[in-house]
């Protein structure tokens, strides 16, 4: 007999056993439903009252010793149309509440959030939450940092940090003004992964694009990071970042 069907209609495993012992053995205690099924003893209770709370399994008591017995196996039918009327009931609310749902989901794409991030330490932290959350060849948009970033703890950090990015696939896009032409080109020599196209216009300095996050470095009076967490305004320096890129230089 294919047992499986059980299993696929609601019982565990432990009530499939019990419930053929029963079916094989008839009127039996539970010491001798445990050694029939294999299940043990102290499961064996619970595994009863579960199944005569299906209506598949009732008991008597003679001499003050419970015996308990299988139910008219169509009593099965019975519990599958429970089942079954039930399932529409579930299908019926959920039908009422799907437009609430819709709604909290369609909330929760555009949810913004802004957060700081304080000092060396919180900028690494920041940059290491990003590299968990990139994903391979996806594109990380850069406008450079200023001068104060050019001191060589950040940078070795920055390129220390940029191998894991390598690792990823992460593809890094920074445009740079045309002052900062010579120090780039010297510092970030020979690294992989990095494209860098440098503009006379006025930029927004150590802004970062990934994902759906922006966030803006300063370094003045210490090491602080910006972050705001929105697809629209990520979208939107999205879009700013191309437009310049377009018209940058090599």
């Amino acid at each position: 007999m294919n047992k499986e069907i059980f299993k696929e209609i609601g019982f565990t495993e432990g009530e499939v056993k019990v419930y053929f012992a029963l079916l094989e053995h008839g009127k039996s205690k539970t010491g001798e439903i445990s050694k029939y099924s294999g299940v043990h003893t102290s499961k064996v209770y619970l595994i009863l009252d579960r199944l005569i709370e299906k209506g598949l399994v009732s008991y008597i008591v003679e001499a003050n010793i419970k015996y308990f017995q299988p139910s008219d196996p169509e009593l099965l039918i019975e519990y599958v149309n429970t089942k079954k009327r039930a399932l529409i009931e579930q299908e019926e609310e959920l039908k009422k509440i799907i437009p609430e749902i819709k709604e909290k989901q369609k909330f929760a794409k555009y949810k913004q959030s802004a957060s700081v991030y304080e000092g060396f330490k919180g900028i690494k932290a920041l940059f290491e939450e990003m590299l968990d959350s990139w994903k391979k060849g996806e594109e990380y948009l850069v406008f450079a940092p200023g001068d104060e970033f050019k001191s060589k703890k950040i940078n070795d950090f920055f390129k220390k940090h940029h191998l894991n990015r390598v690792e990823k696939g992460v593809i890094v896009k920074v445009i740079a003004l045309e002052s900062q032409r010579e120090f780039y080109k010297e510092e970030y020599k020979g690294i992989k992964n990095f494209e860098f196209k440098y503009s006379s216009l006025a930029l927004p300095a150590g802004v970062n694009i990934v994902g759906n996050k922006v966030s803006m470095l300063l370094g003045d009076p210490f090491p602080t990071a910006y972050v705001i967490q929105s697809e629209l305004m990520a979208k939107r320096f999205r879009e700013f970042f191309h437009n310049v890129w377009n018209v940058a230089k090599k």
